[in-house]
């Protein structure tokens, strides 16, 4: 048993105690102590703004270190959670922290009892949760801002940002201490250790973001329009494929409609924001108040182009009616008509809006249709076919000004 040292509670003083569950056996020399900290005192209890410069570099060529999209994600995911913003559980992943400090430790031999750790926090350094470390220390404020890039905020977040600082405070959080008891980790010890956490961690698809996700309020829509009769019946959406080719069964994805009512909701910025952190142009946190002014009449939209193709919606496997970014584009076009007619009584802009989608789904979508010789994002191949020959915001945009024109309504790009 090693000799056991009062705590010292202020930070900066040259140690701490902090109780928790030690490993009783090491991992080639290396021990681990598990315990639970208010978010608070884990900032108290490691380096969060004296980082050495051989650990900067590290952070940054192992992952992104705390971006803005990154950083607001995290933030909104505490708020949504922390205000039950949402009925959907959540969970804030452990906190690694790597001790380049020599420790002390004391064992309990009543397994009730907690063991002790005494260190110098100070010579703490994250290993894993640099994000969720950056992003509260930035809420809590009073920290070293020197490995966070800079971004204008809106005034809704940092409204929001007032009342989570508040609910932050005392929330704990599962933290894992990283220690050796024979000699402090080494500058060598601490990279390996970090390569081998981070390192094996492998990015989520997008697609499997969004076949998973149950509080992303979009997501949910868009599996709400794949359950509509029409849609079932050419064949369904994918949650799985990214596009529909000639094979397929299924006419829409997952990700395609998501985009489609991204469009629809906030334009050409909203699209893009397939995940991560969604704002609308107010600054608040997109949520099913932003979508219910627009549900119902992007239902009937979206139904009547289908119903009005006929069969040759699902039939034509090769018609740019089942290629993604005209999809995509064809909710820029409602964005467009919506704010065109914002000033109108709802029942005429429902109205109007079902108009344009009949006009819209009588077009012939077929590749070698005469009117794609005016849109600007496909041209003529030798074989005497139209081929997208842009990428995908381009294409997007492209898509939404022919359709546009084809209604006589000018695209107005937002």
């Amino acid at each position: 048993m090693n000799k056991f040292i009062s705590e010292k509670q202020r930070f900066g003083a040259t140690t701490k105690q902090v109780f928790g569950s030690v490993t009783h056996t090491s991992f080639n020399g290396v021990y681990t102590m598990s315990t639970v900290m208010t978010v608070a005192d884990l900032l108290r209890a490691c380096s969060f703004d004296l980082i050495p410069q051989h650990l900067k570099i590290l952070y940054k060529e192992i992952q992104r270190v705390a971006s803005p999209s990154r950083r607001q994600g995290f933030e909104d995911y505490c708020y949504k959670h922390l205000t039950s913003s949402t009925e959907i559980s959540g969970v804030i992943p452990p906190v690694l922290i790597g001790c380049m400090s020599e420790v002390e430790t004391e064992f309990s031999d009543d397994p009730r009892i907690n063991d002790v750790l005494v260190m110098q926090p100070d010579k703490n350094f994250v290993v894993d949760g640099v994000n969720r470390l950056s992003t509260i220390a930035t809420i809590l404020g009073g920290y070293d801002q020197s490995l966070l890039k800079k971004i204008k905020e809106s005034d809704a977040r940092l409204k929001r940002r007032v009342d989570l600082s508040r609910l932050l405070q005392e929330l704990s959080v599962q933290v894992l201490f990283i220690f050796r008891k024979d000699k402090a980790l080494s500058e060598a010890d601490f990279s390996q250790i970090f390569a081998d956490v981070n390192g094996q961690a492998t990015p989520m698809s997008t697609n499997k973001l969004m076949k998973l996700a149950r509080t992303d309020d979009v997501v949910m829509f868009a599996r709400e329009i794949s359950m509509l009769p029409i849609i079932r019946s050419h064949g369904g959406m994918s949650l799985d494929g990214n596009t529909v080719t000639t094979k397929s069964e299924f006419v829409l994805t997952l990700n395609s409609v998501t985009r489609f009512i991204l469009g629809a909701l906030g334009g050409e910025r909203m699209q893009g924001k397939v995940r991560g952190v969604r704002e609308m142009s107010d600054g608040a946190i997109l949520s099913q108040k932003h979508l219910d002014p627009i549900r119902s009449d992007l239902i009937l939209f979206f139904e009547t182009w289908i119903d009005y193709q006929g069969e040759n919606y699902s039939q034509d496997r090769t018609g740019f009616q089942l290629v993604a970014t005209l999809i995509q584009g064809l909710g820029l076009v409602f964005h467009n008509l919506w704010i065109t007619y914002e000033s109108l009584a709802p029942a005429e802009r429902t109205s109007l809006l079902y108009q344009a989608a009949k006009k819209l789904g009588g077009l012939d979508y077929s590749r070698m249709a005469p009117h794609w010789a005016d849109c600007s994002c496909v041209s003529l191949n030798e074989n005497g076919s139209y081929i997208v020959n842009t990428g995908g915001s381009t294409s997007r945009k492209g898509f939404a000004k022919h359709l546009s024109n084809k209604l006589g309504v000018q695209y107005r790009s937002r």
